[in-house]
């Protein structure tokens, strides 16, 4: 007499939640500079997911002119920095989460740093030796120029 196995299968649906879904991250960046006598600046980041909660406990990975420069964890919200000082005359700065099990990766903007050798005068609003310039691609496009003017003087 032959015995047959009978395999059976129970999947338990969650409404909402699939094996593979995963949350939207982004990255908030912000940049101060401080300390003007040793040209410091310190870069802040913060991750959170799309209904702008905090993600503790993740590696953020810092990038300067492309090259990594330090990997830091979040706090409990969210938060990470790094400092570094400012001795070239310019600095491309990038932050990206690689993502998790439960997070989608993410890339902040980009934000170039520029040292600036002009003292400050009273025509000129610039707060320090450092002139910070926000620059986000909002079509995306990987490798754009960005035009922007210092003292009427166009830079790329």
């Amino acid at each position: 007499m032959r015995l047959g196995h009978i395999l059976i299968i129970v999947f338990i649906l969650i409404p909402g939640i699939d094996a593979t879904s995963k949350e939207v991250t982004s990255i908030s960046i912000s940049v101060s500079d401080n300390n003007l006598q040793n040209n410091i600046v310190e870069i802040s980041a913060n991750l959170q997911n799309n209904n702008a909660q905090p993600i503790s406990g993740q590696v953020l990975v810092f990038y300067i002119n492309d090259r990594i420069f330090a990997n830091r964890i979040t706090d409990e919200t969210g938060a990470s920095n790094i400092q570094f000082q400012a001795l070239e005359e310019l600095y491309k700065v990038q932050i990206i989460f690689e993502g998790s099990e439960l997070h989608h990766e993410s890339v902040s903007e980009t934000v170039i740093v520029e040292k600036t050798n002009q003292e400050n005068t009273m025509e000129q609003d610039i707060p320090s030796e450092l002139l910070i310039v926000i620059a986000v691609l909002t079509l995306g496009i990987v490798g754009s120029g960005i035009l922007y003017y210092l003292n009427k003087v166009s830079k790329n």
